[in-house]
């Protein structure tokens, strides 16, 4: 949704029309999550140094819209040795 102007203006304040592009606009949504999804994404995301809600939003971005590819072993190797999961019996 682009507007035809590049630059919007409020008041007396100018604003780049850009920040309303979608990756750049939030929207707040409520959702259940695993908890030992969300430990472990809070771990990952202090080694990081990032905030965990920035790193799901990375992840999600990633495999839904493409992008570089999720290493799904490796995570799944950390969620495994941390003891976050079990193993799947074969």
């Amino acid at each position: 949704m682009k507007s035809s102007k590049s630059k919007l203006n409020y008041g007396n304040i100018e604003v780049d029309d850009r920040i309303f592009d979608p990756e750049n606009t939030k929207v707040r949504i409520s959702t259940m999550i695993d908890a030992d999804v969300v430990f472990a994404l809070r771990e990952k995301a202090r080694k990081e140094k990032t905030k965990y809600q920035t790193l799901i939003n990375s992840i999600l971005r990633q495999a839904v819209m493409g992008g570089d590819p999720l290493h799904i072993d490796a995570i799944e190797a950390a969620l495994l040795k941390r003891g976050f999961v079990k193993k799947a019996r074969g």
